[in-house]
């Protein structure tokens, strides 16, 4: 039967309680107060100056366990207990602490083996307090530096090599030129002259070619002079992969060479040009055409 038992009673766990931690214990609730749904003033006043100010803003979370004395079944006593602590809860709802920021919990007696029978120590919510993590947001990405361009390049060939497969009659032509296959490994070098930077490139190609019986039907070509050349729109000097065609015909440092990179990205003419590729050991002409692919960069470059 309900009987009440004068003011509300508090204590607070001086060990737990500092950098926004709190562990305390409301007591003194009254004797089976199954029916009431308000809190004792002074359990009001200790919620709202010291639980309050740790939770507000979703600054922390609060577990609480309500609890009985012995006196009755243990059943109800769970039953009670359980009333007591969402008394509480509903407090502390009403000033703004929301749901997932507590936890509810209740024992009834069992905590109170031991005890003299009605204890109001015993008649109690026991709560602790504790501050959530402070998680600082990850920094935002930083945003991928824009790739240097220009309208303005050099190439050089930095080697290369020709093959040239003639006819196996080529012996019955009596000196003539011969025609057969043609491959191409031949590497480049494009500098970007505004940013100093460069990139290289190899092209792999094939298509037909003549060349004189009796000479060689490999050719090589040294480290050549660089070449000006600009594009339609401004690019990076690693934006030329892609389709080509290289034509070459001549002999040692008397050669001409058309080089047509088709490649080039959306919106930007393909670059079509005469270059001069340094002294070819080797006589002919081919025709090829196949990828440039990019080896590597764009690096930091500013000239030989």
């Amino acid at each position: 039967m309900f009987r009440a038992t004068g003011a509300g009673k508090t204590e607070i766990d001086s060990k737990y309680s500092s950098h926004g931690m709190l562990k305390a214990l409301l007591y003194n609730f009254d004797f089976d107060d199954m029916a009431s749904s308000v809190l004792k003033s002074e359990h009001k006043v200790f919620l709202s100056d010291k639980a309050l100010p740790l939770l507000a803003s979703d600054r922390g979370h609060i577990w609480m366990q309500g609890s009985a004395s012995l006196v009755g079944a243990n059943d109800y006593n769970k039953t009670l207990s359980r009333a007591r602590v969402k008394r509480v809860a509903e407090f502390l709802k009403a000033a703004g602490i929301s749901d997932k920021q507590m936890q509810l919990d209740a024992v009834g007696e069992d905590l109170s083996i031991g005890h003299k029978s009605d204890d109001e120590r015993d008649r109690a919510v026991a709560f602790v307090i504790l501050p959530h993590a402070k998680v600082d947001p990850p920094p935002p990405p930083k945003p991928p530096a824009k790739p240097k361009i220009t309208q303005n390049f050099k190439i050089s060939m930095l080697a290369g090599v020709a093959g040239l497969k003639a006819v196996k009659w080529a012996k019955l032509l009596k000196g003539k030129p011969a025609a057969g296959v043609a491959a191409d490994v031949l590497f480049f070098q494009i500098w970007d002259t505004e940013n100093d930077t460069a990139s290289i490139y190899v092209y792999i190609g094939a298509g037909i070619g003549a060349g004189i019986p009796q000479l060689p039907s490999l050719s090589a070509t040294t480290h050549g002079p660089w070449n000006k050349f600009t594009t339609s729109a401004p690019i990076s000097s690693a934006q030329f992969g892609g389709f080509t065609r290289f034509t070459t015909a001549g002999v040692g440092p008397y050669t001409k060479n058309i080089l047509n990179m088709v490649g080039t990205p959306s919106g930007v003419d393909a670059v079509y040009m005469e270059i001069n590729t340094g002294t070819t050991i080797g006589l002919g002409a081919t025709s090829t055409v196949g990828d440039m692919t990019l080896l590597e960069g764009p690096d930091p470059f500013s000239g030989p």
